[in-house]
């Protein structure tokens, strides 16, 4: 499976520019402000071993698609491809100026005129240009209005769920974390060491830069060991057997459900990775995902059942 999917060289590259870890983020319109009401933090459960059961990812090696075309030409396709794209903006900027979170990462882009930024976050700018995937194409879409935008650079692959033997190992290690909380802890933390590690093991960097530290100057040096020639190492290495576009995508589905439970509360404050901190929330709507997200996970369930 791995040597069937995992992409060349250049494909490589575009990944890593894509890669983004948990979305933090503080609302720039409370800052040194005292919040007086009620503020209630709601959370995932295993954020990231969830999008692992019930999202599908890309399963094939990854195929050029158009050279250009629009935002909307790769969304309309978003349910049956992934899509790695470059994606060109001029003049974006928040459709909502009160926008609590912005999803357009500063430190990402690969070119920016005039950038206004949030704390990392881009607020608007008078040029930008950036990698993604077809998850943080629809989040920025959503989000950001431009004079225009194209999306260069196209490929693509075909979804699916990920392979039976991972998603079992995965559900087996979160059944047996959530019995074990509170009876046994140690062997709650091996556990959940073990389901985290099922993620942390997707993104591991296929090549590795050398770092000389040069004690005696308190100093240290960075050689770089980027080249087709280490990577092709990589792709032929037994040890590896986890793609790493599979973990670019858990965090990217991860991004996406945090930003929809963040939708629930009329004032967003401050998020980690998994969790929104907020005031006035609407508790039918988070009743209603919850029933929605459980559903996700028993028809994933079902369908498993009814393939073995």
């Amino acid at each position: 499976e791995f040597e069937k999917i995992t992409p060349g060289y250049d494909i490589y590259l575009i990944l890593e520019k894509c890669f983004h870890g948990g979305y933090t983020h503080a609302n720039r319109y409370y800052v040194n402000e005292t919040i007086t009401d009620l503020v209630r933090c709601y959370d995932f459960k295993s954020s990231y071993p969830y999008v692992m059961l019930t999202e599908k990812y890309p399963m094939r090696r990854f195929k050029p698609y158009k050279k250009i075309c629009k935002i909307e030409d790769l969304l309309n396709n978003a349910h049956k491809y992934a899509f790695l794209t470059k994606l060109i903006m001029i003049k974006p900027r928040l459709k909502n100026e009160f926008e609590p979170m912005p999803v357009l990462q500063y430190s990402k882009l690969t070119g920016s005129v005039n950038a206004i930024v949030d704390n990392g976050r881009v607020l608007c700018a008078g040029y930008a240009e950036i990698y993604v995937t077809e998850v943080s194409l629809k989040l920025i879409y959503d989000q950001y209005k431009f004079d225009k935008a194209i999306c260069i650079e196209n490929y693509y692959s075909k979804k699916d769920y990920l392979p039976r033997w991972f998603t079992d190992y995965i559900f087996k290690l979160f059944t047996d974390k959530c019995e074990l909380d509170g009876v046994d802890p140690l062997n709650y933390m091996l556990s959940k060491a073990k389901l985290n590690s099922c993620y942390g093991m997707c993104v591991q960097k296929a090549i590795q830069d050398d770092i000389e530290e040069m004690y005696h100057v308190n100093e240290f040096k960075i050689t770089s060991n980027y080249n087709e020639e280490n990577y092709q190492k990589y792709r032929e290495s037994r040890s590896r057997f986890l793609p790493f576009q599979w973990g670019v995508w858990v965090t990217e589905y991860a991004m996406r459900n945090l930003h929809e439970l963040g939708s629930y509360c009329e004032n967003w404050i401050y998020s980690d990775t998994d969790s929104v901190f907020g005031t006035s929330w609407d508790d039918e709507k988070l009743s209603l995902y919850n029933a929605y997200r459980s559903c996700a996970l028993r028809h994933f369930a079902m369908l498993r059942h009814h393939i073995a």
